[in-house]
């Protein structure tokens, strides 16, 4: 599971490129076509998440440790994502500059998912 989800986040990084053009060049079929594919690393690491967490912590703290995390994680990511959306599209005058979010997001992860190899 650590290398699909290590595999999963290279394969993110390396399709933010054509998802950036796709957006830059407002061809609806092309970013269909891009945002189809890209959807297969995100289910890859969605379904293991829940069981990565959970083997985080021992099984008598596992339910409130693997809540707290993934709703603290979930809140502050996921609730403040449209501003920052907003923020990189209005700062650069791109709608592709969300990407550069989602790499660093995708970075992130890989150095965690390798870190785990060690531990």
């Amino acid at each position: 599971n650590r290398l699909m989800c290590s595999i999963s986040a290279l394969v993110i990084i390396a399709l933010l490129y054509p998802i950036s053009a796709a957006i830059s060049t407002k061809d609806i079929y092309l970013l269909g076509i891009t945002g189809f594919v890209f959807l297969l690393p995100i289910s890859c690491i969605t379904a293991l998440i829940a069981y990565q967490v959970g083997n985080l912590f021992p099984s008598n703290v596992r339910f409130t440790g693997t809540g707290i995390s993934m709703n603290l994680a979930d809140g502050i990511i996921g609730g403040f994502t449209p501003a920052i959306a907003i923020f990189l599209m209005q700062a650069t005058g791109s709608a592709s500059a969300f990407c550069w979010y989602i790499a660093a997001c995708a970075v992130l992860s890989l150095v965690s998912y390798l870190n785990s190899y060690n531990h």
